[in-house]
């Protein structure tokens, strides 16, 4: 997962994202606090034009459980998401200006290979709030 600005605000987009809608979304600080969250039921329809999304944004077809925080710069922010395949990321703000996205550093996080929340790259995290 890729991050950028559009607008002036923080965007998320998936270069290889499928047609499905996300049915998860968070942002974790590099210090585990949990920054965003959203969750929906795992649709099959097109939600391409979800896409970029943006930070605080939540899709039309899920409920954020954690509403969005302040992003503070030069913090390294982790992402995981799903629509049945698993998306993953991480990014830091400089000066509000531009980010520093690192889509393969995003393996270096905590939802890379379960590590965190009993991900398995093939389920949602535990205690998603269904």
């Amino acid at each position: 997962m890729d991050v950028g600005f559009v607008g002036g605000k923080v965007a998320f987009s998936a270069n290889e994202h499928s047609s499905g809608c996300l049915n998860y979304l968070e942002v974790k600080s590099e210090a585990g606090e949990l920054m965003w969250r959203f969750e929906g039921p795992l649709q099959l329809s097109d939600c391409r034009s979800d896409f970029p999304l943006i930070y605080g944004a939540t899709p039309r077809s899920a409920t954020a459980s954690i509403p969005a925080k302040k992003l503070l710069p030069n913090i390294r922010y982790y992402i995981a998401a799903s629509d049945g395949d698993s998306y993953y990321g991480s990014f830091r703000v400089r000066r509000v200006l531009s980010i520093d996205s690192d889509p393969k550093k995003g393996r270096d996080g905590p939802y890379f290979n379960g590590a965190l929340n009993g991900l398995d790259g093939m389920t949602e995290p535990a205690g998603n709030g269904s």
